[in-house]
Order: C-alpha cells, then structure tokens, then sequence
C-alpha cells in the first residue's frame, strides 16, 4: 500500500525550533489535507505503489514488478489552505500461467502550487525483461524505485 506521510510544524520563518514537530498524519486513502491554522511548515513524504509480479508460461518463474517511486519535501505551507492527497495502490500479482502483473498506481500531494509525486512501479512481464521503477518527482530528496524483473 503507497502512502502519504505529512509532519507539521509551527516553526516561525527563520526562528530556531524548541521542540520538533506537533504531528504527525498518514494517509492510506485518497483524502484532502487541511492546514491548521497554528502550522506553518510540514514535511511531506510520497510513495508510489508497487507493482505486481508476473508469472512465466510454465508458472515456474515469478518475475517481480517494479518499486514504486518516493519523494520528500519540506514546504512552506503559511499560504496554503488545503492539499488534494491521492494514495496509488499496490498492483496485483498475476495469478495464472503467462501473465503479467499489474502496475501500480501514483501517489501525489496538490496544492494548486506544489505537486510533489511518488510515480508507480511497472508490472513484471512475462518477458522477463526489466521493468523499470517509478520516480519520485517535485521533492527536495526524489527516489526511483527499484527495477523489477528476474535477477
């Protein structure tokens, strides 16, 4: 399951923290973030979802989806009111002879200013070529996930 993770502050624009941040909220479900009126920075964290892994034509080989991607952002949100958080799921592995698994799906923080996304892993193919993992996008710290397929 990809997630959404968002850790709030109220730190004052160029003051020194006393204590570290006030909360904490992870989302596992497509939902809207609403900014309390006391914070002003928050820490948002992406993950894609994964994907599923695919069976060859003999169902004696598995081959693995990609990683879903991730990325981290540290933004001033003074000016933001609401985010729209959307939560991509987890692909589903094949589940019969000489079929592929299915992809992931995005992951995303929107405020109409910022996007910062986690890009979903690709399904394992019956191929057994490589897939190649999702990227995480418009973070501070952005993350490919790792690639699928046989080692």
């Amino acid at each position: 399951m990809a997630l959404t993770k968002i850790e709030a502050s109220n730190i004052a624009a160029g003051a020194v923290p006393s204590t570290g941040f006030t909360s904490v909220q992870v989302f596992t479900a497509a939902s809207t973030w609403t900014r309390p009126t006391d914070i002003t920075k928050v820490i948002i964290e992406v993950q894609g979802g994964g994907a599923g892994g695919a069976r060859d034509a003999t169902g004696t080989e598995q081959i693995g989806g990609s990683a879903g991607g991730y990325a981290k952002k540290l933004l001033d949100v003074s000016s933001i009111t609401t985010s729209t958080i959307t939560i991509g799921a987890a692909g589903a592995g094949a589940t019969g002879n000489n079929t592929a698994g299915a992809d992931g799906g995005d992951s995303s923080w929107a405020d109409g200013t910022n996007t910062i996304s986690g890009l979903k892993g690709v399904g394992g193919n019956t191929s057994n070529t490589r897939t190649v993992g999702g990227l995480g996008t418009g973070g501070d710290i952005n993350i490919q996930g790792g690639s699928g397929g046989v080692a």
